[in-house]
C-alpha cells in the first residue's frame, strides 16, 4: 500500500512539473510575442500599401469592402522585450486608402539589430484586401505571398521569395536575392518581374509587353501570350512555351545558358540567332537568308515573317520547337 501511494505521489508531483513547465513555456512565448489585428473599411477599389523590414507577408483578395491586418511581432535570439516594444506598425487610413509601415529605431536598424542571429524582432503579416484593391507591398528580409487580387499590383523584396497567383493586373514583381514565381495573371500595361540571385517561374500570363529577367538564376515561362517581350538571363537558361502574335517581337539574351523557345505554328517569324559556342536548331522549315560557315549566326525567315525572334547566347545552344 506504502509503495502505490508513492507511486501516484511520484506521478502527481511529474504531473505538476508538466504543468508548471508548459505554462511558463506560455508565459516565456507571450513574452516574446505580440499579435494585433485591425480592420478598415476603403470601399471596393480603394488602395493598400505595406512596407516592412523583417517577416513574411501574406496578401490575398477578398469579397466586401474591408482592410484586415493581422500581425505578428516576433522576439529571436538574445533580444529583450525592450527591443519587441520599440518596434511599432504604423498604421495610416485616409478615406479609401490604407498604409502600413514597421517601424524600427533607427540607432537599433543601423546595427542591425532586426537580424534574427543578433537578436532581433521580425514582423509577418498577414493581410485581407477587397479583390478591387490597388496594392503595393515591400519587403527588405522576408517572403512575399500575393492572391486574388485585381488591382494594380506591385511587389518587391531584398531578400526573400515572392510569390503572385490569380493576379489581374500586375506590374511589378522584383526580388534580388530570391526565387520569383508568378502563376495566372494578366496586365493591361507593362510588366517587369525580376530577380538578381534566383530563378523567375511563370505559368500562365497575358500582357501587352513583358520584361523577364534573372542575373543568376534560371528563366521558365509558360503560356505566355504577349505583344512584346524582353527576356534575359546572365548565368542561366532561358525556356519559353507559348504564343507569338502577328507584328510582335520578342528578344532572348543569356550569356551562360541555352535558349529553348517552343512556339505554334500559326505565325511566321523573321529569326536572328546567333551564338559563340553552341548549336542553333529548329524544328520549322526556314529560309535561310544569311549565315555563318558553322551555322552559329543566322537570318532567316518562318512562314510569312510576320513576327521577330532575337535570340543570343555566349555559351549555349539555341532550339526552336513546334509545339
Amino acid at each position: 500500500m506504502k509503495r502505490a501511494r508513492d507511486m501516484k505521489k511520484t506521478r502527481f508531483t511529474t504531473t505538476l512539473l508538466i504543468v508548471a513547465f508548459l505554462t511558463a513555456g506560455m508565459s516565456v512565448a507571450q513574452e516574446r510575442e505580440e499579435r494585433t489585428s485591425q480592420t478598415f473599411d476603403i470601399g471596393p477599389d480603394g488602395e493598400f500599401s505595406l512596407s516592412n523590414i523583417s517577416g513574411d507577408i501574406h496578401v490575398s483578395g477578398t469579397s466586401g469592402n474591408r482592410v484586415t491586418i493581422e500581425a505578428v511581432k516576433r522576439l529571436h535570439g538574445r533580444g529583450d522585450r525592450d527591443l519587441l516594444d520599440s518596434v511599432e506598425i504604423d498604421i495610416s487610413h485616409q478615406g479609401d486608402r490604407v498604409r502600413v509601415e514597421t517601424r524600427y529605431p533607427r540607432n537599433r536598424r543601423r546595427g542591425g539589430d532586426h537580424q534574427h542571429g543578433h537578436g532581433g524582432v521580425s514582423v509577418d503579416y498577414r493581410i485581407t484586401v477587397p479583390v478591387g484593391t490597388e496594392v503595393e507591398i515591400g519587403s527588405i528580409s522576408g517572403d512575399v505571398t500575393l492572391e486574388g487580387v485585381e488591382g494594380e499590383t506591385s511587389v518587391s523584396s531584398v531578400s526573400g521569395e515572392i510569390e503572385v497567383s490569380d493576379v489581374a493586373n500586375l506590374v511589378q514583381a522584383k526580388s534580388v536575392s530570391g526565387d520569383v514565381d508568378v502563376e495566372n495573371v494578366r496586365s493591361d500595361d507593362d510588366v517587369e518581374i525580376a530577380s538578381v540571385s534566383g530563378d523567375v517561374t511563370i505559368d500562365s500570363i497575358e500582357a501587352e509587353e513583358l520584361s523577364i529577367s534573372s542575373v543568376s538564376g534560371d528563366v521558365r515561362i509558360r503560356q505566355v501570350s504577349c505583344e512584346r517581350g524582353e527576356f534575359e538571363s546572365v548565368s542561366g537558361d532561358i525556356r519559353y512555351t507559348g504564343r507569338i502574335v502577328s507584328g510582335g517581337r520578342y528578344e532572348f539574351t543569356t550569356h551562360s545558358g541555352d535558349v529553348v523557345i517552343t512556339i505554334g505554328e500559326d505565325v511566321g517569324f523573321e529569326l536572328e540567332a546567333s551564338t559563340f559556342s553552341g548549336e542553333i536548331e529548329s524544328e520549322f522549315p526556314m529560309t535561310v537568308t544569311s549565315s555563318s560557315k558553322r551555322r552559329r549566326n543566322i537570318s532567316a525567315v518562318v512562314g510569312d515573317g510576320s513576327a521577330v525572334i532575337e535570340a543570343t547566347t555566349f555559351s549555349g545552344d539555341i532550339e526552336l520547337k513546334s509545339r
